[in-house]
């Protein structure tokens, strides 16, 4: 999904669309002793210049060598009517 066209109606296959820049801008974070989630935006700028929204959730867990692992990952276009 997202990276073939066909397979799946809706499936454009924007994860192989080439983009020239991509940034993103952190909305939220959650952090606890263990997890943290942080949840926001990227905007992604094709060749003609013209940008897509994409809102993130990501959720990580600290490993045992202390260092952070992605459990949770989900992007998505916004809702429109």
């Amino acid at each position: 999904y997202f990276a073939a066209t066909g397979l799946v109606n809706e499936d454009k296959g924007f994860a192989i669309t080439p983009f020239t820049k991509i940034r993103h801008k952190i909305s939220g974070m959650f952090i606890t002793s263990g997890t943290a989630t942080s949840m926001g935006h990227y905007w992604f700028t094709d060749l003609s210049g013209g940008e897509t929204k994409v809102e993130f959730t990501f959720q990580y867990i600290r490993g045992p060598s202390g260092d952070l692992k992605i459990v949770l990952h989900h992007s998505s276009l916004p809702f429109n009517p």
